[in-house]
């Protein structure tokens, strides 16, 4: 199989992003995935990996050709949690990238290698921490349309949390609802969010009757995100640097 000498990927450093890129790979047909973790220095390796096996450095132009030949298209996104020289803060080990291997019906050496789902079925949804991508109905619509949730354990993790918070520690709920709030505003998460601020709000007032009502935070829409911000290669520097830094002060020397 060809493949793209010194494919450079973009990296994802918004969860969003890196999300809605899935998604908008799986409704054009990219159903067949695996996914996993890795660490910056290894990736460059990855990624030379699957270019060479299964050509996730073509354009979108050579994966439709090769579509029409009957050959599976595949890409390869890729999402860094935390990037050094920003704020990010990000609950992953701090050279861990996330990565999701798509790939289209036809013949490829993945069906071989790779343990694959199926992302149009119950038990092969595309995960991605506490989320997993879905159809689900829309309103006035004849199809369903794609669109992230939280999963069913993060679901009811947090419906158990505020009820625990609401009986240990009512005046906490505030802030967790602002921190629910936060969730990436999918239209799948939406729904579950509003939700459990109602239960929230609903708790609040059981447990501390003629206290004011628990305001509840605006749950925003997501806004449509640029592909990538980073170049594998530049993340990859980044990091080099912060080692090095890292050394130095170790050292007692100044990083600059």
């Amino acid at each position: 199989m060809s493949h793209t000498p010194g494919h450079d990927p973009l990296v994802h450093t918004h969860l969003s992003s890196y999300l809605q890129r899935i998604c908008d790979h799986v409704r054009l047909g990219y159903r067949h995935w695996c996914s996993g973790t890795i660490r910056v220095d290894k990736a460059a390796a990855l990624v030379r990996k699957f270019d060479r096996l299964y050509a996730v450095g073509r354009s979108r132009h050579q994966r439709a050709w090769a579509r029409h030949k009957g050959e599976a298209a595949a890409v390869l996104l890729l999402y860094a949690p935390t990037v050094p020289g920003t704020a990010d803060t990000a609950e992953a080990d701090d050279d861990a990238l996330l990565w999701t291997l798509l790939l289209t019906p036809g013949q490829s050496l993945a069906q071989q290698l790779e343990v694959l789902h199926d992302a149009g079925t119950a038990t092969g949804r595309v995960q991605v921490r506490d989320f997993e991508l879905v159809q689900l109905p829309r309103a006035g619509q004849a199809h369903s349309a794609w669109t992230w949730r939280l999963s069913e354990g993060a679901y009811q993790g947090w419906r158990a949390h505020l009820i625990d918070t609401a009986r240990r520690s009512p005046w906490l709920l505030p802030g967790q609802v602002q921190r629910l709030a936060r969730t990436p505003g999918f239209a799948g998460c939406r729904v579950q969010v509003k939700k459990l601020q109602q239960l929230a709000r609903a708790e609040h007032q059981r447990r501390m009757p003629g206290q004011a009502v628990l305001a509840l935070p605006r749950v925003l829409y997501v806004q449509r995100l640029a592909s990538g911000q980073l170049r594998l290669s530049q993340l990859r520097r980044r990091y080099t640097a912060q080692t090095s830094c890292a050394a130095n002060t170790r050292g007692d020397r100044t990083c600059h």
